[in-house]
């Protein structure tokens, strides 16, 4: 049999395709290796992955040859190979998608595809308005906003030429010239305290440098090396270096504190499974500044002990600076960070490390739970409720669930931490799936925050434009008088929700999504905030044309600006994405840290995992605001951000305070936030969970289709919805399939959308469905595109 390999292709067929394997790579071409393939008719060159060697092919098969072995070793394992499957199956999505995601961008290299008009186009530009497009020059597939078979066709016709060109890798590994001695002695005398002599003496004693390094030591540095070179005395190099992902910021060793009994207990119970060797699942339930970190750091310190590695995931990129900072204080530069905010070329350096076992501990985002540790022995999910761990593309996976399949597939430990754990995790705790670990106290036992309702029925707000009481605005002048700190949190960023037409009703909407654009009065812009449009402020209405247009709502830039004007000297500041890109993330923390900032007004950012020690007083605006989503875990997100919003307060020896505004007090969530009564929360809500079969007493899918016509867009949603009814018919399936219905948000970014509401209470019947619903079938789902996802979390 001739050697052949299956290779998983992203963003290409569904199932692997097998190519023959030249004899030179017969032996380095395994199970991990990235290659370049040729596919398709005009044999367009892109990046593989063999995930099989030597497969049983039909004797009379004609195999086409693994055009290169791109890299010396495999990228990933076995181990990582049964995960990347297993994302792939449960999740729908094709075996190369799933292994795209778990590797660095600069990884995958392809062809790029261009047109061009050949000169019988040019002569048909009134018969095909497409070349019109081509005029100027050759265009990309991508641009050119029609299909590939569109292009084929004209293509074939003679009217366009198309073209294939091999990518640059969007990252590469970052090369410096350094400077040595040779051994060459030296036969003339340089003029002491010169920039030569000084390099000289410098490379005496401290050996090779790297060259850019010279420049704020040796003036005319660049002068001085080709001077030694001259003479003969030394040699320049190019040196492979790391880029720095904490971007020059200093490492400073902190010391181990003494541990509260629980935090003994729970890191007894954890290295004891470490050393076991064997998967283990836990739940470290632990109320807000009981100390999970810190169980987490001596955990992982005994996993290091053991020459093992772990990963910490965090849920955002906001918390992975602090978190990670922590880590690296207690383990130096045995820490690794990966999360968005980094450069492809830092995140390729940081897998390197990883990979070679020079980094066994990784903090960051979702995607870190695919970091390639050698000896892996703990997985960490912070926060493991945050619904920023699912990913909103394809692959859809929960990277809190994915870490529970890599523990078992890896025999290692997997923490799932939080003071407001899901429902789906309680309940898993509950079957004995995982041992529950209890932290029910905080640090020195200090108190919870004492809490305050305040009734916006009752106390109406005195700053209207900013929903703010008198009760709190008497609460943060008094805070600001003891010289303390506060948070005020309100869910919405932008200055206005909206702009409204006092003549006709009207707001000024998204032109291509179904919601109304928000004011930012710091840009003078309307924006939406789901596709990212923008324009100025019409002077009329759209509508009607009258010069009514008012503005509604509230959101954290008028708070901002409210509370400065109300509370003169307050120092006042906001967090939210408009103010965290980049850097000023960072330095905005770091401000409110050294107590140069008395007020951080903020979105969700500001609820999850601070630690700030002055803070005293936390206020909630408006608390009910996400009960009115269309969402079945509308209730448990509100009291999961309540108590974690909350729990910024009182953290160390100062006594904290939580003052919560709402409209409607009366609603459960609400008040057991307020009681910190966590348990009894559980108790109500899965009651109506179980009633409704929602999870985690069922399990759904939703299937979006989504097409520029509306009309194209039901039809195919119509056929996905009767398809899998003929299927539940035909079979006796258990699932109930609801739908098609326009999604929450029925359009999005120039889309009409649809949803299908798969819902079953067992797993095996949804899959059975899924199975036969494949996003790239034609005959399904034409112009449209059809979306599968499975345990869902957005449900806008």
């Amino acid at each position: 049999m001739t050697p052949n390999a299956s290779i998983a292709i992203p963003r290409g067929p569904s199932a692997p395709l097998t190519y023959s394997v030249p004899d030179e790579w017969v032996h380095a071409c395994q199970i991990g290796s990235r290659v370049l393939v040729p596919m398709g008719r005009r044999n367009r060159r892109i990046t593989g992955y063999v995930v099989a060697r030597d497969v049983e092919v039909p004797a009379d098969w004609k195999l086409k040859a693994i055009s290169d072995l791109m890299d010396a070793e495999p990228l990933f394992n076995a181990h990582m190979l049964q995960l990347f499957e297993f994302l792939a199956t449960y999740y729908r999505a094709s075996l190369g998608d799933a292994i795209r995601t778990g590797l660095p961008a600069a990884f995958n290299i392809t062809e790029s595809r261009y047109a061009a008009i050949t000169p019988l186009g040019e002569g048909s530009l009134d018969a095909e308005p497409l070349l019109t497009k081509l005029v100027d020059g050759p265009k990309s597939f991508r641009s050119l906003d029609c299909s590939t078979a569109v292009l084929l066709r004209l293509e074939k016709a003679g009217l366009v030429e198309l073209q294939y060109e091999l990518d640059r890798p969007s990252a590469t590994a970052k090369t410096v010239n350094v400077v040595s001695l040779n051994g060459e002695p030296l036969e003339v005398t340089l003029k002491a305290g010169a920039g030569p002599q000084t390099l000289y003496e410098l490379l005496q004693n401290d050996g090779p440098q790297v060259v850019p390094s010279l420049k704020e030591r040796i003036k005319n540095h660049a002068g001085a090396v080709r001077r030694l070179t001259d003479l003969g005395v030394a040699t320049i190099s190019r040196r492979t270096v790391f880029r720095d992902p904490w971007r020059g910021a200093e490492l400073e060793r902190d010391t181990p504190p003494a541990l509260t009994d629980a935090q003994r207990a729970a890191v007894t119970q954890l290295t004891a499974a470490v050393d076991s060797l064997a998967y283990q699942g836990f739940l470290l339930r632990g109320v807000t500044g009981s100390g999970k970190t810190e169980v987490y750091l001596h955990a992982l310190a005994h996993v290091l002990a053991k020459g093992g590695g772990g990963i910490v995931l965090v849920p955002e990129i906001a918390l992975t600076p602090q978190l990670a900072g922590r880590f690296r204080a207690r383990f130096g530069d045995q820490v690794a960070v990966l999360h968005s905010g980094l450069t492809n070329g830092e995140r390729l350096d940081q897998w390197k490390l990883i990979k070679r076992g020079l980094r066994p501990v990784v903090v960051g985002a979702r995607s870190a739970l695919f970091a390639p540790i050698p000896r892996l022995q703990l997985i960490v999910v912070d926060e493991e409720h945050e619904s920023s761990f699912k990913q909103d593309e394809s692959p859809r996976y929960h990277g809190r669930d994915l870490a529970l399949k890599r523990g078992l597939i890896e025999e290692c430990s997997v923490v799932l931490g939080s003071a407001t754990p899901s429902l789906e995790t309680v309940l898993n705790a509950e079957r004995g799936r995982l041992k529950r670990i209890d932290l029910p106290e905080r640090i020195a036992n200090r108190p919870l925050p004492v809490t305050e309702l305040v009734d916006l029925k009752v106390h109406a707000p005195v700053h209207k434009e900013a929903l703010v009481s008198q009760p709190l605005l008497d609460a943060l002048e008094e805070t600001i008088r003891r010289k303390e700190q506060a948070i005020i949190f309100i869910n919405r960023r932008g200055y206005a929700n909206f702009l409204l037409c006092r003549t006709c009703g009207s707001s000024v909407d998204c032109p291509d999504c179904s919601v109304s654009l928000t004011y930012h009065r710091s840009t003078r812009r309307l924006i939406c905030h789901y596709c990212g449009y923008t324009e100025g402020i019409p002077s009329a209405c759209p509508s009607c044309t009258s010069e009514t247009l008012s503005q509604v709502g509230t959101g954290t830039e008028q708070v901002e600006q409210v509370l400065a004007e109300a509370i003169p000297g307050a120092r006042v500041a906001r967090m939210d994405r408009d103010t965290t890109r980049g850097k000023s993330l960072v330095k905005l923390l770091d401000r409110f840290r050294a107590q140069q900032i008395d007020i951080l007004v903020g979105t969700q950012m500001v609820a999850k995992g601070h630690d700030f020690p002055s803070v005293t007083l936390v206020g909630v605006l408006l608390a009910e605001q996400m009960l009115r989503m269309q969402d079945f875990r509308a209730s448990e997100r509100t009291f999961q951000l309540l108590t974690q919003v909350a729990g910024r307060a009182g953290r160390h020896e100062l006594p904290g305070r939580v003052i919560v505004q709402a409209y409607d007090p009366e609603h459960y969530s609400l008040k057991r936030a307020l009681e910190h009564d966590f348990d009894g929360f559980v108790v109500q809500e899965r009651h109506n969970r179980q009633r409704r079969g929602f999870p985690p007493y069922g399990y759904l899918v939703w299937c979006r289709i989504d097409a520029l016509d509306s009309e194209e867009a039901y039809r195919v949603a119509d056929r996905v919805g009767q398809h899998a009814r003929s299927l539940v018919q035909a079979e006796g399936l258990r699932v109930h399939v609801m739908g098609p219905v326009p999604a929450p948000i029925d359009r999005l970014k120039g889309r009409s959308r649809f949803v299908i509401q798969l819902r079953s209470d067992q797993r095996g019947p949804l899959h059975r469905i899924l199975r036969t619903l494949d996003p790239r079938d034609h005959q399904l789902v034409g112009q449209a595109r059809l979306a599968i996802d499975v345990d869902p979390i957005n449900l806008m």
